[in-house]
């Protein structure tokens, strides 16, 4: 069902091809509302929740497409990042395409601030215990969180983990 004129209001929509913000004005000569083209904000991005992380520190929980290889993100945002130069620059390097008009990324940091959902996530950035389950350092979970559960933690030294090629671990039963 369409909406009346009356309903119109500005907004943020997704799509295949970004995020986009739709603002609606009053037309100056007959006071009409009328909805202004979308501007893009972003390519295609996913709010997934929100968390903290061991320190305390809020976050978004956001999942994108890396521009050029298409590999799946999931990222936690530190609020305090979000609309600042840093933050940008964390989600560029991610591989997320941002506007670089300054008035969109206003808009765009105001819909990563407000935009439901706001499902919550505890953030980990380390192997080990946390929220009843063993995280490995590859970010592997042994069991079932208690939350939903992101380690944000690196991978790089995953291998040193693997048992040494030729060496037969036994395990002495009781």
């Amino acid at each position: 069902m369409a909406k009346s004129k009356s309903e119109m209001h500005s907004r943020y929509t997704t799509t295949n091809d970004g995020v986009f913000f739709i603002e609606v004005k009053h037309e100056m000569t007959s006071g009409e509302l009328i909805e202004l083209p979308p501007v893009w904000l972003c390519d295609p991005v996913e709010i997934l929740g929100c968390g903290t992380d061991e320190s305390g520190r809020q976050h978004r929980i956001l999942r994108w497409r890396r521009q050029g290889n298409g590999e799946l993100i999931l990222h936690a945002l530190p609020s305090a990042e979000i609309g600042e130069r840093t933050g940008w620059a964390r989600l560029r390097s991610g591989g997320l395409v941002i506007t670089t008009n300054r008035a969109a990324q206003q808009k765009l940091a105001y819909w990563l601030q407000k935009a439901d959902p706001l499902d919550w996530h505890c953030i980990c950035s380390m192997p080990g215990w946390e929220q009843d389950v063993f995280i490995l350092p590859g970010g592997e979970v042994i069991g079932t969180p208690r939350n939903k559960l992101i380690f944000t933690g690196t991978t790089k030294g995953v291998g040193a983990y693997q048992p040494t090629p030729g060496v037969r671990i036994v395990v002495a039963s009781p």
